[in-house]
């Protein structure tokens, strides 16, 4: 599987499970950027970012090259996903926090195991 594929699959369980809860999600927890900038007459800087509310602790992260970032993004993505995911499967069943309204315990474990097997770690 290419890293743009991983990205790819990676990005539709993110939405999939932000999309359907109550975590307070805005549509900026749904883009995730590479982007190319060129500065001072210097060579490209490629960037990581995602501004969203969610994840809202990762900066910007640099590289020399596209693919660096591309492997920076699929890191990025599974870490969102199984964060999310761990929040809820360490909060289930109390009824001090609302539960995630499509997934259930098993779900998110299962949400967790694939991101995982995308990534290959």
């Amino acid at each position: 599987m290419t890293n743009l594929e991983k990205i790819s699959k990676l990005n539709e369980i993110w939405y999939s499970l932000i999309s359907s809860s109550d975590s307070g999600h805005k549509d900026r927890d749904c883009h995730f950027y590479i982007t190319q900038t060129f500065s001072y007459g210097q060579k490209g800087q490629w960037t990581v970012a995602h501004h969203g509310y969610i994840n809202h602790k990762y900066e910007e992260t640099s590289f020399n090259t596209y693919e660096e970032c591309q492997v920076e993004m699929i890191d990025l993505l599974k870490n969102s996903i199984i964060e999310e995911a761990s929040w809820y499967l360490e909060h289930y069943g109390d009824s001090n926090y609302d539960q995630h309204p499509r997934y259930d315990k098993d779900d998110l474990e299962e949400i967790i195991t694939r991101a995982m097997l995308i990534v290959g770690k």
